[in-house]
């Protein structure tokens, strides 16, 4: 289970797309937060490039158990509806293995430097 993990981004329940998406579906940002934790959760399990063809944005809210989290995440750039799928912008930045290697080595880096 050790390679099962996705970053958590500090600030995340701060940032505008989440308060923006957490207004237009009626919840708290902290929760919107740790929603956007579990549709990424899921995504990962879904796609290796950020393409989850045959999903709308309206399949996502589904899934996930919020209404309105899909059309959120499409008016903020979190999520593109490209007509026969879903796509996530800049999914390698966070999810791809190249980058989960370069975090793991600046972790790895910072506490070296502390020591």
């Amino acid at each position: 289970m050790a390679g099962h993990w996705i970053p958590w981004e500090i600030g995340l329940q701060q940032k505008s797309e989440v308060a923006r998406m957490a207004r237009a579906c009626g919840v708290h940002p902290h929760e919107m937060a740790a929603r956007c934790m579990i549709v990424w959760a899921w995504a990962q399990d879904q796609t290796v490039n950020g393409l989850i063809e045959g999903m709308t944005p309206e399949d996502l809210s589904t899934t996930i158990g919020l209404p309105g989290m899909g059309e959120a995440m499409v008016s903020v750039g979190w999520l593109s509806d490209i007509g026969d799928g879903i796509l996530f912008p800049n999914w390698e930045r966070f999810n791809g293995r190249p980058s989960k290697a370069r975090m793991l080595a600046a972790e790895r880096k910072r506490r070296q430097r502390s020591r």
